[in-house]
């Protein structure tokens, strides 16, 4: 029947968004062992320290914000992101895998795993990139809020798996060979999406008139964006506690090191549990009022483990609460802010601007990193979060006054 033909089109696209997380799901399990384990060659292959780790995660950084604005620009001319995808996991994966050649002949060195992790980070920065648009040729209206809270789901469970999976298996071969999880499962993503191309065919997209002016719009789209531009906001709040975190569950708490890795697990299923309520969330409740109460919440919690500070048994969980209940919010708030956007933004700008909204949000993390950093060092651990709880406290309030929608 006629009737049916929506239907078993809409059954068609929810297959293709199931093979397309399960994909994703590979890829962020072997991106996650890879970004575990590349540290660990370094200080035990080696023999590096604090110094060398830190430059490769600038390298990293770096490559993303530098790049991921260009990289959209080019995707959102084309019509074969899947196919892009593809061929930029074949790329982070050929980078993880000259770093294993490179020590079996006894020729690794620093600068030379530098370099490969340069081209890994190009590899992660397009597929993360060119996400975007395979969400938005797969899923449409409201499928792609529900696909951006699921995603996020996906991110937390392959990240736990990777960053547990890397660090265990050095336990029996040498850092090295770990990364060939990461080559493996990056090719094995690649065919997968791969696949995807064949099934959406990639055709020509419609309606779609890319001139000089997109530019522009893309700017107006963000600057106007009030929950977009409080979720920066935001994501400098949460870098001003994250210098702060470790010392105060160490040397403040007295949190044994062998349970840190407990704790920072317990994030995880809170991102998982807020990754699986944006659709709902953000359909019933206001920007205004999710951001609002992601920002109280994530006061309180802060607020939880400056309290737990002399409970003795009860410090531990406390942390627990905090990494869950802060990783639930900051899911809820940061997805739902980026579904809403990627929801109303045309197929042939949803690169650019979500691009654009991700380094928004990373940029913003480095002055919080700086003045956590700063006033832990100065003043210690407590001011630092003490500091975050007061600046969450005035994001409620901004959100309440200044957001609207």
């Amino acid at each position: 029947m006629l009737t049916d033909v929506p239907r078993l089109e809409a059954a068609r696209r929810s297959a293709l968004q199931r093979r397309y997380l399960a994909t994703r799901g590979i890829a962020v399990v072997g991106s996650s062992t890879a970004e575990a384990v590349i540290p660990l060659v370094i200080v035990v292959t080696l023999g590096g320290g604090p110094g060398q780790i830190s430059a490769v995660l600038f390298a990293t950084l770096g490559t993303a914000l530098v790049l991921r604005l260009p990289i959209a620009r080019i995707l959102d001319h084309r019509t074969d992101e899947a196919s892009i995808q593809a061929l930029a996991l074949v790329l982070a994966g050929i980078g993880s895998a000259l770093i294993w050649a490179a020590w079996m002949i006894g020729v690794l060195t620093y600068p030379f795993l530098l370099a490969c992790v340069l081209l890994i980070a190009l590899g992660r920065t397009v597929v993360s990139t060119s996400g975007y648009a395979v969400v938005g040729r797969i899923a449409d209206g409201p499928e792609r809020l529900r696909m951006t809270g699921h995603l996020s789901s996906v991110n937390s469970v392959g990240s736990v798996v990777g960053e547990a999976v890397g660090p265990a298996l050095t336990r029996f071969v040498p850092p090295p060979v770990v990364l060939l999880v990461d080559v493996v499962l990056s090719v094995v993503s690649a065919i997968c999406v791969r696949s995807l191309r064949r099934a959406t065919g990639e055709a020509a997209k419609a309606d779609e008139d890319v001139s000089s002016s997109d530019a522009t719009s893309v700017w107006t789209s963000i600057r106007t964006n009030r929950p977009l531009l409080t979720i920066w906001m935001i994501g400098f709040v949460a870098s001003v506690s994250a210098p702060a975190i470790l010392v105060f569950l160490l040397d403040v708490l007295g949190i044994p090191m062998w349970l840190i890795g407990v704790t920072f697990a317990a994030a995880a299923p809170g991102g998982i549990v807020g990754g699986l309520l944006v659709r709902a969330v953000a359909g019933r409740f206001r920007a205004s009022v999710v951001l609002a109460t992601g920002a109280v919440m994530s006061a309180l919690a802060i607020g939880l483990l400056l309290g737990a500070n002399g409970l003795g048994h009860w410090a531990l969980p406390a942390a627990i609460a905090y990494e869950f209940v802060t990783a639930l919010f900051g899911t809820l708030m940061i997805a739902s802010t980026m579904g809403r956007l990627q929801m109303i933004t045309p197929s042939h700008r949803v690169a650019r601007t979500m691009s654009a909204a991700s380094i928004g949000l990373e940029a913003a993390a480095l002055p919080g990193l700086l003045v956590g950093g700063t006033v832990g060092s100065t003043a210690g651990a407590e001011a630092a979060l003490t500091a975050a709880v007061a600046l969450y406290v005035l994001l409620a309030g901004v959100a309440v006054m200044w957001v609207r929608g």
